[in-house]
């Protein structure tokens, strides 16, 4: 039995489909397998996440004068290679209660005795234009430390804004 033309360009684009559908399948699932292994998430559940009191690290916050920023700075930073930092808070918006945060890194040197950032806006500025949240709740800040050893550590301090 002999195929017509019109058959065979049904055989072919049927065999096209399942080709670009299995390469495409195996694609994503090497591709995810990548990602989860190259980023790893801010919570890394995969290695041993020990706790560190704010205390221990010199951790100071200060806000700015009209409470719409804030920075922090940890002044015992020798031994960490690496700090990444959540700051979040609750905010209003049309009368709802919303999470907000910001997140981000601090530039480290090696031999570094302190470490922290400036004054991180509690909104979003752009051209020189600025629209603020309404902050409604005390401000927390949780940062991961990564120390020459290696060990990943947390901090977290909870403070209220000021009056």
């Amino acid at each position: 039995m002999k195929l017509k033309a019109k058959q065979w360009y049904m055989v072919i684009a049927a065999i096209v489909v399942v080709i670009v559908l299995v390469g495409g399948g195996a694609w994503l699932l090497g591709s995810k397998k990548n990602t989860a292994q190259q980023i790893p998430a801010f919570n890394d559940q995969t290695q041993q996440v020990q706790t560190l009191s704010p205390d221990s690290i010199g951790l100071t916050i200060a806000f700015r004068a009209d409470n719409k920023a804030m920075k922090f700075t940890v002044g015992n930073a020798a031994g960490i290679n690496s700090i990444e930092y959540q700051i979040s808070y609750m905010k209003t918006i049309d009368g709802q209660q919303v999470p907000e945060g910001l997140i981000g890194t601090v530039d480290m040197n090696p031999g570094d005795s302190t470490a922290g950032i400036g004054y991180r806006e509690f909104g979003t500025c752009s051209s020189g234009t600025c629209r603020y949240d309404s902050v409604v709740s005390p401000v927390k800040l949780t940062l991961k430390l990564v120390k020459s050893d290696g060990k990943i550590y947390q901090v977290e301090k909870t403070v209220d804004l000021p009056q």
